[in-house]
Formats: C-alpha cells, sequence, structure tokens
C-alpha cells in the first residue's frame, strides 16, 4: 500500500505500459448479531457487497442498487469510511482497474426478494476469515476500520 499523496490510500502499484480502466465503486459492510461481516461470494472470490458506479449515480444509489442486484436487500445506511484506490487486474472482466472505492457501514437491512446476479451468494465471515479470503486488501482495510468503529 502507498499513500502518494496523503489523502487516499493506495493499494497495488500501477505497472509501466498497462493501462487501467478507472472504476468508480462503493461497497457496504454489514455486521450480523454475532459480530460477522456479510460476504458477497461469487466463482471469483469473496467480496464486500457493491460495486461499480454507473453515470449519474449518487455513492448511496450506487450501493443500494449493487446490494439489491447481489442480495436482494433493501438498505440503510449509516456512516461512510475513508475511500481507497487499489490498481488490481480482474479475473471477472479480464482487464486491469484503478477502482476508486468508497465504503458505508450498512446499519440496517432487509431481504426483499432473490439475488439478481444468480452466481452470487450472501456468506457470513468472522473477521478474521475476512483477512485470510477477501480478494482485495483495499476491502480488508474498510472492515477493519468498520471494526474500530464499532460500540
Amino acid at each position: 500500500m502507498s499513500d502518494s499523496d496523503g489523502a487516499r490510500p493506495v493499494y497495488g502499484e500501477p505497472k509501466p505500459g498497462v493501462i487501467y480502466e478507472e472504476r468508480p465503486a462503493v461497497y457496504g459492510i454489514a455486521f450480523d448479531a454475532q459480530g460477522r461481516v456479510a460476504t458477497t461470494r461469487d466463482p471469483f472470490g469473496d467480496f464486500l457487497p457493491g460495486g461499480g458506479k454507473e453515470p449519474g449515480e449518487s455513492d448511496e444509489e450506487t450501493l443500494k442498487r449493487e446490494v439489491m442486484e447481489e442480495l436482494g436487500w433493501e438498505l440503510e445506511l449509516g456512516p461512510r469510511l475513508n475511500g481507497s484506490d487499489s490498481f488490481h487486474y480482474s479475473p471477472r472482466y479480464q482487464k486491469h482497474f484503478r477502482a476508486m472505492a468508497e465504503y458505508f457501514i450498512i446499519t440496517q437491512w432487509r431481504k426483499t426478494g432473490a439475488p439478481i446476479e444468480a452466481d452470487h451468494e450472501l456468506v457470513w465471515l468472522k473477521p478474521d476469515e475476512v483477512e485470510q479470503q477477501y480478494f482485495h486488501a483495499h476491502q480488508i482495510q474498510a472492515v477493519r476500520e468498520a471494526l474500530a468503529r464499532r460500540p
């Protein structure tokens, strides 16, 4: 991880000669009563619920749409956490991204239907399992920050 301008943590380093597609994204962190973290599992790994912004969407709109698509949940959002950037290769999309991620704590959720994305499933992971299983270091750090803010 580097922090070149002091404002946002940056994970990974851009490789010379590689073109990175900028991808604004928003993710949510929800804890159940046992302190486990809501995780979206798909064929490519374990991730925080959320994803890429569509043109014209606010961060809140993006997160609510993405979590409805992935988990079938309606949300209430709590505090915004620190954002971060990540340079990485995505096996799902087979391209390099500069992910510009924002994060929120999800304070309440309600399942209202089946997920639209059939290859996604909800898995509740203990925080130490997040550390071992998540694909993105920037999402692990966001979970750490959310844990530190829990009462």
